[in-house]
């Protein structure tokens, strides 16, 4: 085993939070771990992940369900390692507080892995762009 059964858990745990529900709960009543590892192993069974029209915003970001889907792939090699994870959490945040996609797109590029950055140099950067952008 390596790392790609925490990222495997890690996706789950990213399920419980969003759904407020257990993963695999149904399994518990038949306290049977040979059919429990055979449906999650054998089987590929995931919890589900409800559908795109769902009224709780969690579940509509298509990069909220990519990312669980993605940790909890059949195939180990196939998970994404938590750098990976980390990187597509800070756009999760960013695309969360910058709602158009110039604005978010600007930051990324110019501010990744940063929260806060001082007016002065918020404002350099922005008027470099800008004035790369008019020459």
């Amino acid at each position: 085993m390596n790392h790609k059964v925490d990222v495997y858990s890690f996706g789950l745990i990213l399920w419980e939070l969003l759904s407020g529900k257990r993963a695999f709960q149904e399994h518990l009543k038949h306290n049977d771990l040979a059919v429990f590892t055979n449906a999650i192993c054998v089987k590929g069974e995931r919890p589900p992940i409800p559908p795109e029209n769902t009224k709780d915003e969690g579940w509509n970001n298509k990069f909220v369900t990519n990312l669980i889907q993605k940790c909890w792939s059949d195939k180990a090699k196939d998970r994404p390692d938590f750098q990976e994870i980390y990187d597509e959490l800070n756009v999760l945040i960013t695309e969360g507080y910058i709602k158009d996609d110039w604005g978010r797109n600007f930051w990324l590029i110019n501010f990744p892995d940063q929260d806060f950055v001082p007016w002065d140099d918020f404002i350099k950067v922005l008027m470099c762009k800008k004035n790369s952008a008019i020459g």
